[in-house]
């Protein structure tokens, strides 16, 4: 449909043109167009004044009622082109509307789309700046302490000093520990939910890097396991750390450290017995 479409300026011109072309016809000839004053000769005798009146309005009035058919018929034909014309329109403005009511939903649609996807993306930035920058408490530079010289040492604990370090990206709260230094048989090592033992790691905020040193001993036995056991037992530091990130709960859950550490007599150090046959691999994790 063409825009700016003017219906009624063309059933005009088709009125027109018609009524041009009927008179085209009258003036050719074609069809005889009486005059009022003409004369109606007859074959034989002239009629009176009064019958030649009445022919003539006989046949103008014969003349204006074929004009008036015709006109009224080329009326008709324009209102029905009219009439399509108007149906037409109709059904092309339906299918406009139509289009534009599946081209709004459609948008609608694809903005809650975009929104979702804007949500989400929130969320995945969120947990990421979180897993960039949370705490991370370990158990660092473990060392055996010397015995000391006022008790004998087979009848003293063992003592074992370890650094806790805040080595991840963000400030970290303590909220309890529990340690333990003891002579174990590895396969008495206890799985981490099972330990016994203290709460000794400081209870404070550790911000990022912040270190703090923790001494821990071995029941009255432990010299006595070290200098006159059989060697078949090992000094095991064992224990656990649960923080929380400084910023606030809603910055993550909390985090639990657990460490194992198992010292070499041969290398006088601690050492990780990860991997080894008997140990449980949930040791020296962060969950």
């Amino acid at each position: 449909m063409l825009k700016g479409a003017k219906p009624l300026g063309g059933w005009f011109a088709l009125a027109l043109a018609a009524f041009v072309l009927f008179w085209s016809l009258a003036l050719s000839g074609s069809l005889p167009i009486p005059q009022p004053n003409q004369q109606i000769e007859t074959s034989s005798t002239e009629c009176t004044t009064h019958e030649c009146r009445a022919d003539a309005a006989a046949a103008s009035l014969t003349f204006y009622t074929e004009l008036l058919a015709w006109f009224t018929c080329i009326l008709a034909i324009a209102s029905i082109a009219q009439g399509i014309f108007l149906i037409r329109a109709d059904r092309t403005a339906r299918i406009a509307a139509n289009a534009a009511k599946e081209i709004g939903e459609k948008q609608l649609a694809l903005a809650g789309l975009h929104a979702d996807i804007a949500e989400k993306q929130k969320e995945i930035d969120r947990l990421k700046f979180f897993a960039e920058f949370r705490p991370q408490i370990e158990i660092r530079f473990v060392k055996k302490l010397r015995e000391r010289d006022d008790v004998p040492p087979d009848q003293q604990a063992t003592r074992v000093e370890f650094v806790v370090v805040n080595s991840g990206t963000g400030e970290a709260v303590v909220l309890g520990s529990k340690v333990t230094l003891e002579w174990l048989y590895s396969e008495d090592i206890p799985v981490p939910t099972d330990l016994e033992g203290e709460d000794l790691i400081p209870k404070h905020r550790y911000l990022q890097g912040a270190t703090d040193k923790t001494i821990v001993e071995s029941d009255q036995d432990g010299g006595l396991n070290e200098f006159c056991g059989d060697g078949s037992k090992k000094l095991y530091l064992l224990g656990w750390v649960a923080y929380a990130d400084g910023r606030g709960a809603e910055f993550g859950s909390t985090r639990t450290t657990y460490f194992l550490r198992e010292y070499n007599t041969a290398l006088k150090l601690f050492m990780d017995p990860s991997g080894t046959i008997g140990i449980d691999p949930d040791w020296n994790t962060i969950q």
